[in-house]
């Protein structure tokens, strides 16, 4: 199987570096190839595939290597939301992801705290990483967030989903 994925070229002299995401791809038997900006990937195992693109895309959109490989584990999953999927505008996307940092990072912070994910704003993108079920709550508040939905409603929401979040895992574990 091969898969492709270009990043920003800064990104691309960083990773070459990165010692801990290549010894990792190389434990999964996946071969990378980097050509300019292009991260050329082949294995004959998909899903290791895809853990070593999502652990790369990860660590492109500015994960730490030690938080992009926590998507070795089964329960941990990446999700990028596009700025694009809720204006076109600069100006507005810079707003929009002001809100979601806040002022000092504080709403990024108290977010990933409630919902014990990590997150990156990066570009024109938010991502997270987390246990699949708190990924998915923390993706739902800056969803709101991003919709314009005031900070302590959203929190709130987010603090009862995560009680469900937290019941449903300990049902699964």
């Amino acid at each position: 199987m091969h898969e492709e994925l270009v990043i920003v070229k800064s990104k691309v002299e960083q990773l070459k570096k990165e010692s801990k995401l290549m010894k990792a791809a190389d434990d999964l038997n996946v071969s990378i190839d980097i050509d300019g900006n292009t991260i050329s990937m082949d294995s004959e195992s998909a899903s290791n595939l895809m853990i070593v693109k999502d652990m790369i895309l990860a660590y492109s959109r500015g994960f730490a290597p030690d938080i992009a490989k926590l998507l070795l584990n089964d329960d941990y999953s990446l999700i990028v939301m596009n700025m694009n999927d809720y204006t076109k505008s600069e100006k507005r996307q810079t707003q929009l992801k002001g809100r979601v940092i806040g002022r000092h990072g504080s709403i990024k912070e108290r977010l990933g705290k409630l919902t014990m994910c990590s997150l990156r704003v990066y570009g024109k993108t938010i991502s997270i990483i987390g246990q699949y079920e708190y990924a998915n709550v923390a993706e739902s508040g800056v969803d709101m967030l991003l919709k314009g939905m005031n900070f302590e409603t959203v929190f709130k929401i987010l603090n009862n989903k995560m009680k469900e979040a937290y019941i449903n895992h300990g049902r699964n574990s």
